[in-house]
């Protein structure tokens, strides 16, 4: 396995990646009733995102992607990942023009090709880490929100002004609230300047987009609160539990984001970071460019450092911003060193932009994590994913024509079996009542047998004892 991509494996990753596959499985059929079980047949707690009925877990907009595009080429791990693959391509495009807006073209391309190299970003586009297609759809459409604000400045074009609300209102659809963060930017860059604070129709314009993301955010709430007001309250109340509680564990101090700066961007990134940003202060850019892309950073890593849950994807929707930020100062910086009469400086300053610049992205990628390490546990871990999805997609081959439930499955593969067969599946043993449930049901019980079953199951000709994979 030495050399092979570890973010081209064929298999769904733990945790939040096989959720996502099986709920947008369902969605191509249900798209406006997101379930994880279709049919739960036993008792269950709708409380529970890995185990419920109605899944309202996330927001519906990235699961509708991916349900749209199972629908057209096929349901594979493959085509779920596909939706990303193209958000991110996307991003670049987006990075490079926001960069372009803001200073000039060698900013945004720069910008771009180091986010092109982004370790963390393929592990949320492939599922690898955790929050995987929701956190990419959030980083896009909040970039998007970002992108056509720059626009609307650069040319004061009504239809910038619809695509911002519209954007900054599917970013909502994507991870809630903090889709709203172009607004931080854009009304710090009116308030702080003398001549636009005293125009009204700056804050009217405001006004109006904000009126489009809510148009397009808040129908969702309401369907949901009148669709499924049980598991819809819930969700809405966990949703808040992430500013005032560590949601599920993910605790830390005020300092995480910043200390996992190394994790997003690379080892000592913090520091380039903090330079970069004190030298927008000398730098001659736009003074509302400059005003909005300090407060967007600024906003995003203050609300989540103050959030008590934390997780590390929740600030990567300004990468592309700190990314630029970066881009743009190390550009000001060599224009600066080269802007001389010295013929040689002029000759070598491609050279030194391009190691320089070069050696960042190297450093962005992480690029030891980007190869399978050849060692005994990681080929273990992938040839033993492999075989298990492929005993899964076997299953149904496996049985007769009928309906069946299967139990103790290995932890938490109840879901992969779940999105592989079409059957309902868990990974606890079933007691004497499920079975007394199914049987009436015409549902075949089928456990895996891992040399420990309890008696009852063991004579009961009834239920279908299959060898427990691996």
């Amino acid at each position: 396995m030495s050399g092979t991509l570890s973010y081209m494996q064929p298999f769904l990753h733990l945790w939040d990646e096989q959720v996502h596959a099986l709920v947008a499985k369902n969605m191509t059929n249900h798209p406006f009733k997101p379930m994880l079980v279709v049919s739960p047949h036993l008792d269950y707690s709708w409380k529970n995102w890995l185990a419920n009925h109605i899944w309202l877990h996330k927001q519906p907009w990235f699961l509708w992607q991916i349900a749209l595009f199972f629908k057209i080429f096929g349901i594979n791990t493959f085509v779920l990942r596909l939706p990303d693959m193209l958000m991110f391509s996307g991003l670049l495009l987006i990075t490079y023009r926001m960069g372009t807006i803001i200073y000039n073209k060698p900013a945004g391309f720069y910008a771009a090709v180091i986010l092109a190299g982004s370790n963390f970003f393929y592990r949320l586009v492939t599922g690898v880490q955790a929050t995987d297609h929701n956190d990419v759809a959030f980083v896009f459409y909040v970039s998007a929100s970002f992108w056509s604000w720059l626009e609307l400045e650069k040319s004061g074009k009504r239809h910038w002004l619809v695509l911002t609300g519209m954007f900054s209102g599917i970013a909502i659809l994507n991870k809630w609230l903090p889709g709203l963060a172009v607004y931080s930017g854009w009304f710090a860059s009116i308030v702080l300047s003398k001549t636009k604070r005293k125009n009204i129709d700056n804050y009217l314009q405001l006004l109006y987009a904000s009126g489009i993301t809510v148009a397009v955010a808040l129908p969702w709430q309401i369907y949901i609160l009148l669709r499924f007001p049980k598991e819809s309250s819930y969700e809405l109340g966990h949703f808040s539990q992430h500013f005032f509680s560590a949601v599920e564990g993910h605790s830390g101090n005020f300092m995480f984001h910043i200390t996992n700066i190394s994790n997003l961007y690379g080892t000592d990134f913090k520091y380039l970071i903090l330079a970069s940003l004190l030298s927008l202060f000398f730098i001659k850019i736009k003074n509302e460019y400059k005003i909005a892309l300090i407060t967007w950073i600024f906003t995003v890593y203050l609300f989540f450092s103050v959030a008590a849950t934390k997780m590390a994807a929740f600030t990567f929707i300004v990468a592309p911003l700190v990314l630029i930020t970066v881009s743009l100062s190390i550009n000001y910086a060599l224009k600066i060193l080269f802007n001389q009469k010295n013929y040689l400086l002029k000759t070598v300053k491609p050279v030194v932009t391009v190691l320089v610049f070069g050696f960042i992205l190297i450093n962005f990628s992480h690029i030891n994590d980007l190869i399978l390490k050849n060692d005994h546990n990681t080929k273990n871990f992938y040839e033993k994913q492999i075989k298990k999805t492929i005993f899964y997609k076997k299953l149904p081959k496996l049985l007769n024509k009928g309906n069946y439930e299967f139990f103790n499955c290995p932890a938490l593969d109840h879901i992969k079996v779940m999105f592989y067969t079409g059957y309902n599946a868990h990974d606890f043993l079933p007691t004497k009542n499920d079975i007394q449930k199914l049987i009436p049901q015409k549902i075949t019980p089928v456990v895996f047998d891992d040399g420990m079953l309890p008696q009852y199951i063991t004579e009961n000709d009834k239920i279908i004892k299959i060898k427990k994979p691996l």
